[in-house]
């Protein structure tokens, strides 16, 4: 499976959260495989859209800022499951 697919993308984000499918039920793998979905292509269109308008240093700012503010996003839900 070609790593430019949202689908691998999905499975490489699981691995990194150490989440398993086959531990879930099949709503909530329902739910989750929607909210990524979702959620990429959410990003892909600000890429397309918004980002691909701004000066090259500008969106690599922004990038740089919404990476940072979903590592803090998992790193605060991964210290609550704790």
């Amino acid at each position: 499976m070609s790593k430019y697919t949202i689908k691998f993308q999905y499975q490489e984000c699981l691995k990194r959260l150490g989440m398993d499918e086959s531990k879930m039920v099949p709503e909530q793998r329902r739910q989750l495989k929607l909210m990524f979905f979702a959620a990429s292509a959410q990003m892909l269109l600000l890429l397309r859209d918004d980002l691909s308008e701004l000066p090259e240093l500008e969106s690599c700012e922004i990038l740089d800022g919404m990476l940072k503010e979903i590592g803090e996003f998992i790193e605060n839900l991964m210290k609550l499951q704790n």
